[in-house]
């Protein structure tokens, strides 16, 4: 999160290029959005309990579990390179365009959520996946890929988690409980789907990160360059995480 946030500035400050990061976590994690109140929003001490890390993101959205899935952040300046769209509507639509071109060369058939009928609103306490918002990822009317956004000024940082396949435990277990992890698991695996489940196969991730890559590329048109983390950005990620990501503030640090 911190080298996230990190980039995101400097695409901000420095005109940078725009920034597609692939990774995964070790240990698993729950991360909440940048709104949440973590009382609310994760059980603590079944996380301390199973090793299970919690952070909160740089972006908004609701609490997810990272593991035996993967994520992408997205950082650039619209302003800069305009065919990222300049406002969060539009990053989400161009973004979302691209992972469905993913989905593709996968050979899966996904579409993203276009409208939203009227409804009760959802708590931001609820977990990520029970829910699609606009310019998410569905196939077969339930969710596949979750995304958050947040812009900084010019700059905009966008998560998102691709879930690989399903977990012996899933985030219901970790959440606090309003309801019962049976009912909330079961609500869980109804309303979301994994790549694993779609193909009916193993998958390595691998495979998916080059997916994404090329999903990518011929969506923007554009070629990637791979690059190592400057000494100046590894100095401000160590600066964030000692200040803020290392610590137990339980509210959104500025």
């Amino acid at each position: 999160m911190a080298t996230d946030e990190t980039l995101t500035y400097l695409c901000q400050e420095e005109n940078c290029i725009p920034t597609l990061r692939l990774y995964t976590w070790s240990p698993p994690a729950v991360s909440l959005g940048y709104f949440q109140k973590i009382e609310s929003a994760v059980n603590m001490d079944e996380c301390i309990k199973l090793g299970i890390d919690v952070v909160r993101r740089p972006t908004g959205g609701r609490a997810v579990l990272h593991q035996d899935e993967l994520t992408y952040s997205v950082c650039g300046s619209g302003e800069n390179f305009p065919e990222l769209g300049t406002t969060v509507s539009q990053t989400y639509e161009r973004i979302s365009l691209a992972l469905l071109e993913t989905l593709r060369i996968l050979g899966i058939k996904g579409e993203w959520v276009r409208s939203l009928p009227r409804q009760k609103k959802e708590k931001i306490s609820e977990p990520c996946f029970v829910s699609s918002s606009k310019y998410e990822i569905t196939v077969d009317n339930k969710k596949l890929i979750g995304s958050a956004q947040r812009r900084f000024g010019k700059a905009f940082l966008q998560h998102g988690s691709i879930p690989l396949k399903r977990n012996n435990k899933s985030l219901a277990h970790f959440l606090p409980q309003r309801k019962s992890v049976d009912a909330m698991d079961k609500l869980l695996t109804t309303r979301s789907t994994t790549i694993e489940e779609l193909l009916n196969r193993e998958v390595k991730i691998e495979s998916i990160i080059e997916a994404i890559k090329s999903g990518f590329k011929g969506y923007f048109e554009i070629e990637f360059m791979e690059e190592n983390l400057t000494d100046n950005e590894l100095d401000r990620i160590e600066k964030l995480i000692s200040e803020k990501y290392y610590t137990n503030q339980t509210n959104p640090a500025k």
